[in-house]
This record gives C-alpha cells, sequence and structure tokens, in this order.
C-alpha cells in the first residue's frame, strides 16, 4: 500500500451495524491528507487507496478486513452530495485510529435534505434491478440460487433507507442498530421474508423518507463556507504549519 497517514480510521460494515454474520468481513474507511502541491499546486491527486487481505479481484471472506483510504477533499465531496457509504463513517463508534480532525464531531456541516433524495434514488435503482428491469450487479448467484433473489441487496437496500430516515428526522445514525430493525434486516439476508415483502418494505421507507425530506429540520443543502472552513483549517492542521483548533 502507497505510504500515507490517516487521520481517522473507522469500521463501515455490518459489524459496526451489529448486522454481522459468520461469514461477514470486516470494511473500514480511513481519511488522509493530499499534500499542499496537490490541493494548491499542479500534482496529480491520488485515488481512493484500498488496502485488503484478499488480493484485488477476489472476494472478501469471513474475518476479511479491507479498508479504503480517501483524501479529506474527496472524502467530504463525497459526503456533502449525501453518499450512503461515506456518510457511515460520521457516525461509527468503531474507530480503530481515534478522530484527530474533528470529523465526527463537526457532522452536522455535512448533513442535509440532499440525504432524501440520494438515498430515494439508491432505493429505487436497487429496487429495478432486483425487479430484473436492470441488469444486476451482483456477485452472489448463491443468494439467488437459495432464495430466488439477491436477499443480502435487499437487506443493504432497506438499511441504508432506514438510516436515511433517521438522519433526516433526528440527526444521528445509530449504531449498532436498534434491535428491532436488526432482527428485521436479519432475517431479510437469510431468506426468512419473499421478494415482494421485501419490496414492499422498500417502498415504505422510501415513502417515508421523501416525505421526512420535504419536514426535516436539516438544511436544503450543506453551508459550503462553512464546510470550506472547516476544509481549509483542517489540512492547515494536518499540514502542521500553524495549530489549528478543530
Amino acid at each position: 500500500m502507497q505510504e500515507i497517514k490517516p487521520y481517522i480510521i473507522g469500521e463501515i460494515g455490518s459489524y459496526a451495524h451489529g448486522l454481522n454474520n459468520a461469514q461477514s468481513d470486516h470494511d473500514y474507511i480511513g481519511v488522509y491528507a493530499d499534500p499542499p502541491e496537490v490541493i494548491i499546486g499542479l500534482k496529480s491527486a491520488k485515488d481512493a487507496i484500498r488496502d485488503r487481505d484478499k488480493p484485488e479481484g477476489v472476494k472478501s471472506t469471513a474475518g476479511d478486513s479491507e479498508t479504503t483510504y480517501y483524501p479529506l477533499r474527496q472524502y467530504v465531496y463525497q459526503v456533502v452530495k449525501g453518499n450512503p457509504t461515506m456518510m457511515t463513517l460520521l457516525f461509527t463508534p468503531t474507530l480503530t485510529m481515534p478522530d484527530t480532525i474533528g470529523l465526527q464531531a463537526n457532522r452536522e456541516l455535512f448533513l442535509s435534505r440532499i440525504i432524501a433524495t440520494t438515498h430515494v434514488g439508491y432505493a429505487e435503482s436497487m429496487a429495478a434491478r432486483i425487479k430484473g428491469e436492470k441488469a444486476p450487479r451482483t456477485n452472489r448467484p448463491e443468494l439467488i440460487e437459495a432464495h430466488g433473489f439477491d436477499t443480502k441487496a435487499c437487506f443493504h437496500a432497506i438499511r441504508l433507507l432506514i438510516q436515511g430516515h433517521e438522519m433526516l428526522t433526528r440527526q444521528t445514525m445509530t449504531m449498532p442498530m436498534h434491535d428491532l430493525a436488526r432482527e428485521f434486516l436479519l432475517g431479510v439476508r437469510n431468506g426468512e421474508y419473499s421478494q415482494a415483502r421485501c419490496l414492499e418494505e422498500i417502498e415504505f421507507w422510501r415513502d417515508r423518507i421523501a416525505e421526512a425530506g420535504e419536514t426535516s429540520k436539516l438544511p436544503e443543502k450543506p453551508d459550503m463556507a462553512k464546510v470550506n472552513t472547516y476544509l481549509v483549517d483542517t489540512h492547515r492542521q494536518m499540514w502542521a504549519w500553524d495549530t489549528v483548533p478543530v
């Protein structure tokens, strides 16, 4: 792996959500600083850097770990757009490297009603794939053979919708998830519910998120002036130009 200095690493997969089983692996996100010559110079930025137990192209198995490292600027660009996966790092209590840049302490900067649009869009796209209206993007043929559809895809779609609704209505994401939601989601993944029932649940939460997007206390979009101030101050801190409180 390329040499980088992360300033926060957090678990964002099934273990962090309390939804792990015997086959689960570990997924993490880390954030590091692009150097000044990338941010204010002409040097090309790196893409996201992945560090995984298995070689690229080989599916992770039980207990494996995979960490994806993003430069702070790229991470924030994605999170202000409401990227569901990126949002998780703002709330996960499972940090393998402490948050030294105040990312979680400043998470309210990144929350907005955009969450409704991104999560509804994800749900509609996933439902179309599950119903065969779009080509599936899955490497889980064993689930389709066992249950007739990709139960893990449904599981992820419903989880993201529940969590998106919680962010819109309560400005938080409970991790691990509450017991009732957890038990239902594990039942979905284990094939205890029909495809029709799972699609009904997706539609139910999609409608609730659409409604919450109209009534949420969150701003319509993030205050980019405040986001930019956070980025500038935090990069100065990471580059050690001076001491900047976060």
